[in-house]
């Protein structure tokens, strides 16, 4: 393998303890220390093969990129006490997170520092189990753990299961949708006037079995969306709301317990409704919330006879 160029590396660490010319080439290794997205601690290196590997090594004419870690790099990483997460297969680029256990790169096991990692799990060998997936981690996520547990709010989610009567057509009158997000997708296309297509695909999203599904179906049919969307939607969503919180008693309940506390509808994917992955978004979904608080809160004082404050 040839060292590749890093842009802003930030330290070239040498061969690990014990390293002898029988182990192969050891030469300095650019690496970048770096924070990810998440705010992790992460170094990243890089590696390209060499045309003779890629003549010689079964199966990398198909694909140049693929391949395990080469033996001096991985000495080196952890010789640096470094856990090998995960490998790109964009220029042989290796990205790590900080540890005091050096693991195997491909299935994260605990392996031992320096020579004796490569008798576990060295270039040429194979990994004793599967590579692991590409993992994304959010909130208490882990590499080793996911977290699914509703929170106490859950309730304030569009993808919470409180049922919404709402009107399909004035002949028909109300139906029934099994979430909010069912309903604020339906509205997508419910035209004044809508066409066949738009009328079947009310159905269908109405009909889907999941809140994702109902998403996923207006999402591959935006063609179809009635042409002032962009202007009603915030408008259309407070009465969902609106509707949601009169409809449950629990909904009004957990609404009313929040207090005076700023709601935020934490999603890394959504700056508009949410507040995105940078936490600067409009996170609308959470001002609506706030605005129909608010609204709760005035009739109680009217119905009691006494001020709003």
């Amino acid at each position: 393998m040839e060292v590749a160029t890093i842009k802003g590396a930030t330290h070239n660490p040498g061969a690990p303890a014990n390293w002898t010319p029988s182990n192969g080439p050891c030469g300095t290794l650019p690496i970048l220390y770096r924070k990810d997205s998440y705010g992790n601690p992460e170094c990243v290196s890089a590696w390209r093969p060499s045309p003779e590997e890629i003549k010689t090594e079964p199966g990398r004419d198909q694909d140049p990129q693929r391949g395990r870690l080469h033996p001096a790099e991985s000495g080196r990483l952890a010789g640096a006490g470094l856990d090998i997460r995960r490998r790109q297969r964009c220029g042989r680029s290796v990205r790590t997170a900080m540890s005091n256990t050096p693991k195997c790169e491909l299935c994260g096991e605990p392996m031992p520092a320096g020579e004796e990692m490569f008798k576990f799990h060295g270039y040429s060998g194979n990994c004793p189990r599967p590579p692991l997936p590409t993992i994304e981690c959010h909130g208490l996520d882990t590499q080793e753990r996911v977290c699914f547990y509703e929170q106490d709010f859950y309730v304030l989610s569009n993808f919470s299961a409180f049922t919404i009567m709402w009107e399909w057509t004035p002949l028909v009158g109300l139906v029934r949708f099994d979430t909010s997000e069912a309903v604020y997708h339906f509205l997508k296309f419910k035209a004044n006037v809508p066409t066949a297509q738009q009328f079947q695909l009310m159905e269908r999203i109405r009909s889907a079995p999941s809140a994702h599904d109902a998403f996923k179906l207006a999402e591959c049919n935006k063609h179809l969306r009635r042409h002032d969307w962009d202007d009603v939607k915030v408008d259309v969503m407070r009465d969902i709301l609106r509707a949601k919180a009169d409809q449950h008693e629990y909904v009004r309940r957990k609404l009313l317990a929040t207090g005076d506390r700023e709601l935020v509808e934490n999603s890394w994917r959504d700056d508009f409704w949410g507040w995105g992955s940078k936490r600067d978004g409009k996170n609308m979904l959470g001002k609506l919330w706030m605005e129909v608080r608010a609204e709760l809160r005035a009739a109680i004082s009217r119905a009691e006879g006494r001020p709003h404050v």
